[in-house]
């Protein structure tokens, strides 16, 4: 429907209201399904769940660049509509809940249990997870402009940092899924949180030509990108308390959490850049460009994942 567009509005209801609830319609039922198949290695079962949103991340943005190259938006978007039925259409038979619907262990028939809501380890880290989203989606909006503009490529140099991020993710998802299976999931939310920040501040506001852009994008992906990994450990330090949580409304919760962030990013980062506010004396590096203040916000930011962490140490949460 969205090729067909021809008003802003119109990708709005398509791409921006559409689309979306379909893909959640399709794409949570699945981590509930996770949820129940697996016990010991559930980190890492959800980790490698969502390595398939890297890959694609490292494919779409070739596939998309060559095909609008050969055709028009509209053919490229029909082909892919029709590809991504092909690629989801056969599997779904196969994707079943271990445990019958009646069940009452079965995640599907638990009744919510809203008082998780009001305590302060659920309060602390959704917080957290809101105020690193602000800056969050910061490089994959302005990577590609950055490689542009301040790097000088065009053609591939301007994908490659996208490309690289995306391979991050990939790599940062299994790590951390293994990591939530080992160790306390605030310990993990501060190693991504860290990760993520130094990854900004030491590699990206020095970044002047594409190979350490790329390197920077790279660590970013496997620190920050790969954050929703260690959500499945929320939602079993939630249960230590109360077994009736179920995993999928706590896991819409933290990405609706998310969502905040990527709604208000967009707002934000265009403030910071019509502000003009620029950080002198590094005129030589990122910090000295109009990215400036995009950089040291996106570093600020990621280091708010680390809330939990020290609210544990402070002995506010367990």
């Amino acid at each position: 429907m969205s090729s067909f567009a021809t008003r802003v509005w119109h990708l709005i209801v398509t791409q921006g209201i559409l689309y979306p609830f379909g893909a959640c319609m399709l794409y949570y039922p699945t981590f509930i399904f996770i949820d129940e198949w697996f016990i010991k290695k559930k980190g890492l079962a959800f980790g490698i769940c969502w390595v398939g949103s890297g890959i694609a991340g490292v494919a779409f943005p070739l596939i998309a660049k060559y095909a609008l190259s050969r055709f028009s938006f509209q053919v490229t978007m029909w082909a892919w509509a029709i590809l991504m039925f092909i690629l989801t259409g056969p599997f779904l038979p196969f994707v079943k809940r271990r445990l019958p619907l009646s069940t009452p262990s079965s995640s599907g028939s638990q009744q919510i249990a809203p008082s998780f809501l009001s305590s302060r380890t659920f309060i602390i880290l959704q917080f957290g997870n809101i105020l690193q989203s602000l800056g969050y989606f910061i490089p994959s909006i302005y990577l590609a402009t950055y490689a542009r503009s301040v790097v000088g490529e065009i053609g591939f140099g301007t994908t490659a940092p996208i490309v690289s991020m995306n391979a991050g993710m990939t790599l940062g998802f299994i790590v951390i899924g293994l990591l939530i299976d080992r160790c306390h999931v605030v310990n993990v939310l501060f190693t991504s949180a860290i990760g993520a920040a130094l990854s900004v501040f030491m590699v990206w506001g020095i970044s002047i030509s594409l190979p350490p852009l790329c390197v920077f994008a790279m660590l970013y992906g496997t620190f920050a990108g790969s954050g929703p990994a260690a959500w499945p450990g929320i939602v079993q330090l939630l249960r230590n308390r109360d077994q009736a949580i179920p995993a999928g409304f706590v896991l819409s919760l933290l990405a609706a959490g998310r969502g905040v962030g990527s709604i208000a990013c967009g707002p934000i980062s265009e403030a910071l850049m019509k502000g003009g506010w620029t950080l002198t004396g590094r005129s030589k590096l990122g910090y000295g460009t109009e990215f400036g203040i995009l950089i040291v916000f996106t570093g600020m930011t990621a280091t708010f994942g680390a809330l939990g962490f020290g609210a544990r140490k402070l002995g506010i949460i367990q």
